[in-house]
C-alpha cells in the first residue's frame, strides 16, 4: 500500500501547478525509511518554487489574487487585474481596447467629450444650454422655457421666437425667416420676417436687415456701431447735435423755451409752483388756462391742444369750446339715419361730450345707446317712462330721470347701474350737470331744489323758494349759477354762492317753460315754453330777452324740445303745426328763422326732442312714433 503514496502525492502536484488553486492542504513527504510523514513549509507548490500563502499559482507562475469586481487578464506573471466596465485595454471583455479618443464606459466604447461638455448617458452635451441637461445631466427644461448659463429660464421675449433651444427674431434671422425652420436661399436676406433679395443700392444688410448706415443709430457708418441717446448719425457718423429748437443740456437734448430744470438757459431751474414758459420761470398757468407741455394755454380755443393736451385740430377746422370745429357753416338739411329700436316714444335725446354715444329715454321704460348711428348692446332699464337723460361732460357717467320717481346713474360704455337716488316725490322732469362734470341737480314735483356730487353722491346744497312746479334746469358755463323754468310763466336763477334766486317773467300767459339750455359761450340759454315757443334769456343776468321770430301760439306742444348748436350760432327746437310736426332752426344772436326740417309726412307724429352732437356734424330728434332722425352737418 506504501508504495502508491507517490503516484498520489505527484497527481496532486500537478493539479495545483496547472489551476493555480490554493488548496489549503500542508504537503507532507512519506519517508521510506521511517513510519510516518513529514511536513514542508507552508505554501502551494508551483513549478520548481513554492508560492507565498497569499498567491496562487497560475500556469506554474505565482500570482496574486484579483479584487472583488475585477477580472484577471493576460498569461502567467504579464497578467493584470481589471475593471471590464471602464477600461479602454478590456472593455467589456479581455483583449477589447477602445480607439482613440474613445473612453470605457459601462463596459462600452464611446466618444471622449470636448472641453466645456460632459457626459450624459453616452451623449455628451453642454448643460450650460442643452434643454435636455439644464446644468446638469437629465435636468430637462419645461415647454416654452431655455436652458442659458446652466438654468432654465422663460420663454423668449418679443418679437424674439424659440425655435429648438434658441430665442431668435423672426423677422431678421436668414435660418428662421417668419418662422421656425424657414431658411432664406442663397442671395437673399431676411427683412421684415420676409425672404427677399439683396437690399437697395442705398442701404446695407446689418443682421439680416436692410439699413441706411448714413442715418441709422443702431448701424451708424458700420454695422453695429450704435450711437449713445444723445447722439444722432449724420452721413455715417455719431454727431452730438440735437434737434432743432433743442440744446444738450447735461447730456440730454432740452427746450429751454419750456424745460423746468433748465429754463432759458442750462443750469437755470424753475422751483415750487413757477413753471418755464417762453423760456422764463413764471408763476403756474392763471384762470382758464391749463400747462400743455411746459406751456400755459387755453384749452377752448388753442387748435394744439383742443379739450385736452395734445388733441390737435386737422386743417380746416378751429377750436371752439374745447371742440374742433368745420369753418364751413352747417346746414343740416341731409337726414342720414332713423334709428329703430324702442317699442314706445322717445321723450329725449342727448349725446356724450366726446360725441361718441347718443342715449335715447323712452315711455317703455328704456334707455337705449347708439355709436355711429348703430345700437349697442347697452339697453338700460327704469320701472316707468324714462323722461331726461344727460351724459356726464368729460366723463363716464349717464344720468336719467323717471316717472318712477329715481334719477339713475350709468357707466358709459359698460352699461352697469352706479347709482340710484330714489327720495323723490314724483317724477324726475329733468337733470344736468356742471360744466366741470363735478355737480348734478335734478327737478321733481314737491321736492326741494338740491345739489349732488357726482364722486360721493351727496347733496351738497339744496335750494328752497320757488314757486310753481319745475320743469326744467341747467347751469351755467362757469358753474356758479343754476337756473330753472317753472309754472308760474317764468324761470329762477340761483346764485349758488348764496342760495338766493331772482324770477324773471316771460311775458306770456299760460306758458309752462318745458326745457333749458346754455350756450357754449356762455351768453345766452334758451327756454322752450308749451304754447308759445324758445325764448331767449340772458345768461349773465337771467333777464328775458325775447321770442324767437316765426312761432305763434299754440305751436310748442307735449313737452317740446330745444338745443343751441356747439358754436352758439343756431337754435333747434321741436314744434307743432296743423300739418305735422317739424323742426325749425334760428339764428342765434338775431333770433330770426333760418329753415324747417320735416322728417316725416304723418301728421299724428310729434317730434319730442333735440341735440346738436358736440362736434356739430349730427342733430338728432326724437319722435313720439318711437324712432330718431339723424340729420348731418352738411
Amino acid at each position: 500500500m506504501i508504495s502508491f503514496v507517490p503516484i498520489l502525492l505527484a497527481s496532486l502536484t500537478r493539479h495545483i501547478r496547472t489551476t493555480g488553486l490554493v488548496v489549503g492542504l500542508t504537503l507532507c513527504v512519506l519517508s521510506l525509511s521511517t513510519v510516518g510523514c513529514s511536513c514542508e513549509s507552508p505554501g502551494v507548490a508551483c513549478g520548481d518554487t513554492r508560492c507565498d500563502p497569499d498567491s496562487v499559482c497560475l500556469n506554474d507562475a505565482c500570482v496574486k489574487p484579483c479584487a472583488t469586481g475585477e477580472t484577471r487578464c493576460g498569461e502567467g506573471t504579464s497578467s493584470v487585474c481589471v475593471d471590464l466596465q471602464a477600461s479602454s485595454v478590456h472593455c467589456g471583455a479581455c483583449g477589447t481596447s477602445c480607439a482613440k479618443p474613445q473612453v470605457c464606459v459601462n463596459g462600452a466604447c464611446i466618444q471622449t467629450c470636448q472641453q466645456g461638455e460632459t457626459l450624459c448617458g453616452s451623449e455628451c452635451v453642454d448643460v450650460q444650454s442643452s434643454g435636455q441637461h439644464c446644468g446638469k445631466c437629465n435636468n430637462p427644461c419645461a415647454s416654452g422655457q431655455t436652458c442659458t448659463q446652466g438654468s432654465c429660464q422663460g420663454g423668449c421675449k418679443a418679437p424674439q421666437l424659440q425655435c429648438g433651444d434658441a430665442c431668435i427674431n423672426p423677422k431678421t434671422d436668414k435660418s428662421h425667416c417668419g418662422a421656425c425652420d424657414n431658411a432664406c436661399p442663397t442671395g437673399q436676406v431676411c427683412n421684415d420676417g420676409a425672404c427677399k433679395f439683396a437690399c437697395p443700392t442705398t442701404t446695407t444688410v446689418c443682421q439680416g436687415t436692410c439699413v441706411d448706415l448714413q442715418t441709422d443709430l443702431q448701424n451708424c457708418g458700420t454695422c453695429g456701431t450704435t450711437c449713445s441717446s444723445v447722439q444722432t448719425c449724420v452721413q455715417g457718423k455719431c454727431t452730438d447735435s440735437c434737434p432743432r429748437g433743442q440744446v444738450m443740456c447735461s447730456g440730454s437734448c432740452v427746450d429751454l423755451t419750456t424745460n423746468n430744470n433748465h429754463c432759458g438757459q442750462c443750469g437755470v431751474a424753475c422751483t415750487g409752483s413757477f413753471r418755464c414758459q417762453a423760456g422764463q420761470c413764471q408763476p403756474a398757468c392763471t384762470a382758464g388756462k391749463t400747462e400743455c407741455g411746459g406751456a400755459c394755454v387755453d384749452l377752448q380755443s388753442d387748435a394744439s391742444h383742443c379739450g385736452a393736451c395734445g388733441k390737435t385740430c386737422g386743417v380746416g377746422t378751429t377750436c371752439q369750446q374745447g371742440r374742433c370745429q368745420s369753418n364751413a357753416p352747417c346746414t343740416y338739411t341731409k337726414l342720414v339715419a332713423t334709428l329703430k329700436g324702442h317699442t314706445d316714444a322717445v321723450n329725449d335725446v342727448a349725446y356724450s361730450s366726446d360725441s361718441k354715444y347718443l342715449a335715447s329715454a323712452s315711455a317703455d321704460n328704456t334707455i337705449r345707446i347708439w355709436s355711429n348711428n348703430q345700437p349697442t348692446s347697452n339697453l338700460l332699464k327704469h320701472t316707468d317712462d324714462v323722461l331726461r337723460v344727460a351724459f356726464q361732460p368729460n366723463g363716464k357717467l349717464l344720468a336719467s330721470g323717471s316717472k318712477d320717481k329715481t334719477m339713475r346713474f350709468w357707466n358709459i360704455p359698460v352699461g352697469t347701474e352706479v347709482k340710484s337716488i330714489t327720495d323723490f316725490k314724483a317724477d324726475v322732469e329733468d337733470v344736468a350737470f356742471s360744466a366741470n362734470g363735478k355737480s348734478i341737480s335734478a327737478v321733481s314735483r314737491g321736492s326741494d331744489l338740491r345739489i349732488w356730487d357726482t364722486t360721493t353722491f351727496q347733496v351738497t346744497q339744496t335750494l328752497t323758494g320757488q314757486g310753481g312746479f319745475g320743469y326744467g334746469l341747467g347751469f351755467r358755463l362757469d358753474g356758479k349759477i343754476l337756473a330753472t323754468t317753472s309754472s308760474y310763466e317764468s324761470v329762477y336763477f340761483w346764485d349758488l354762492a348764496t342760495g338766493k334766486s331772482s324770477q324773471t317773467y316771460f311775458g306770456q300767459t299760460f306758458a309752462n317753460a318745458e326745457r333749458l339750455v346754455f350756450s357754449s359761450d356762455g351768453k345766452w340759454f334758451v327756454t322752450s315754453l308749451n304754447f308759445a315757443g324758445p325764448n331767449l334769456h340772458n345768461a349773465s343776468t337771467g333777464k328775458y330777452v325775447g321770442k324767437f321770430d316765426g312761432t305763434t301760439q299754440f305751436e310748442l306742444q307735449n313737452s317740446p324740445g330745444v338745443d343751441i348748436d356747439p358754436t352758439s350760432s343756431f337754435v333747434a327746437a321741436a314744434v307743432g303745426v296743423d300739418a305735422g310736426s317739424e323742426v325749425r332752426l334760428w339764428e342765434l344772436a338775431t333770433r330770426k328763422p333760418i329753415r324747417a326740417l320735416k322728417p316725416t309726412t304723418d301728421k299724428t307724429e310729434i317730434l319730442t326732442s333735440v341735440a346738436f352732437r358736440p362736434d356739430g356734424q349730427e342733430l338728432a330728434v326724437g319722435s313720439n312714433k318711437n324712432v330718431i332722425y339723424v340729420y348731418s352737418c352738411r
